[in-house]
């Protein structure tokens, strides 16, 4: 949520910029084409504030749904919001009879999954994303698979934590956990958490 606030603000403060550059045009009686190409900047960034508004509001209303219902009802109603938001196609596969963790550990699984999901939005280019629940021999595996470009496998320390890569590491250790990632140059990421199956 954090980084959509962020990224919001920059995108506000940018188009307030391009408003001071048109009504400069507009003092200096510049062409019409100059002042059209400026609005046309301008309405670009108020459509991109206006979605990173909508998906951090749809970051935030989860938490009441994981606290009532669980971690699948939270995720379902994420990835509904996720795919009307983004326009990317997303798919909820659930492969085990659990219905609910331990609040900590729900919210803690729920930030890898939400966290993993913009990156897709924001560097995948992606046309698809999976999300997966299994259980096997004791443990819970939660994954992402997306169809985007891939991510390099020789990311920097700065690279990993502008992806939120990690923070979701953090996250995967502080669950006794694993977190593998997956990917090819243009044959989409996989991001796989696995947990043990916690003690209710």
């Amino acid at each position: 949520a954090r980084n959509l606030e962020e990224t919001s603000a920059q995108l506000l403060a940018n188009a307030i910029f391009e408003l001071a550059a048109v009504k400069q045009l507009l003092l200096e009686g510049d062409d019409l084409a100059s002042v059209i190409e400026g609005l046309n900047a301008l309405q670009q960034e108020l459509e991109r504030g206006l979605s990173d508004l909508r998906l951090l509001i749809a970051d935030l209303e989860p938490n009441t749904v994981l606290g009532n219902f669980g971690l699948v009802a939270g995720l379902r109603r994420y990835l509904e919001k996720f795919e009307k938001n983004t326009g990317i196609e997303t798919q909820l596969h659930i492969q085990t009879l659990i219905e609910r963790l331990p609040a900590t550990v729900e919210v803690a699984i729920f930030r890898v999954i939400q966290e993993t999901l913009q990156n897709v939005r924001r560097h995948a280019a992606a046309s698809r994303v999976q999300v997966s629940i299994a259980e096997a021999d004791g443990r819970l595996q939660f994954s992402v698979l997306d169809d985007g470009v891939g991510i390099s496998p020789a990311l920097t320390d700065a690279a990993q934590r502008r992806l939120g890569l990690v923070s979701i590491k953090e996250i995967a250790s502080l669950l006794n956990g694993t977190l593998q990632i997956k990917s090819e140059k243009n044959k989409g990421t996989h991001v796989i958490l696995t947990v043990p199956y916690p003690k209710l």
